[in-house]
């Protein structure tokens, strides 16, 4: 049952967009990567701002400090931390 509750759907009731689960978070965790088909292909990305996980990921790994990423895409500790976490386990 929790899963369903990560789905948003329209009015209709389809499904349009995803908040998968990030295993060491849980089911309860913040909804912050989502995958919707409209967006970036469908590619992961951060929910509110549509920077996808994957650049976040890249740029970090690249060896930019994680404060000039996050002022790039005004992006919260808590939504890098995400990042990593969902590309890590992908």
């Amino acid at each position: 049952m929790g899963h369903l509750q990560r789905i948003d759907r329209t009015i209709e009731g389809l499904p349009y967009r995803l908040f998968p689960v990030i295993a060491s978070l849980g089911l309860s965790s913040q909804k912050i990567v989502a995958i919707d088909p409209s967006i970036s292909f469908g590619r992961p990305f951060i929910a509110g701002k549509g920077v996808r996980t994957a650049t976040i990921v890249e740029r970090l790994d690249a060896g930019e400090p994680r404060e000039a990423v996050a002022a790039d895409y005004n992006l919260e500790d808590s939504e890098i931390n995400a990042a990593v976490l969902y590309e890590r386990a992908a």
